[in-house]
């Protein structure tokens, strides 16, 4: 069980984390070569299989939800729930290794 202190620390980790990930995320769409075709991927419930899957899916289930039709705003809310799994790799490998390094 963690304490309250460090509980509070993981949390201002894993939202600092998402801050950095997330920050200037709102580029212009096709600064990223692939990523007009992550988008229509999207868009259309396809993929070719030289994308990660994982990736494809969370963004089209978050998509479900906000239903964006418009090309950067897809990409805007991929950029968005990618910089979230980034900041829980942070926390995830503190806890992982936590028990390691005990």
């Amino acid at each position: 069980m963690m304490s309250k202190g460090r509980s509070v620390i993981l949390l201002a980790v894993f939202f600092s984390a998402f801050f950095l990930n997330a920050y200037n995320n709102d580029f212009k769409l096709g600064y990223h070569p692939d990523e007009p075709k992550k988008v229509r991927f999207i868009e259309t419930n396809t993929q070719d299989f030289q994308h990660p899957i994982l990736m494809l899916q969370v963004v089209r289930a978050a998509n479900y939800f906000a239903d964006f039709t418009d090309k950067q705003a897809i990409a805007a809310l991929g950029r968005t729930v990618i910089a979230a799994f980034g900041a829980a790799t942070a926390v995830l490998c503190y806890l992982l290794s936590r028990a390691a390094l005990r």
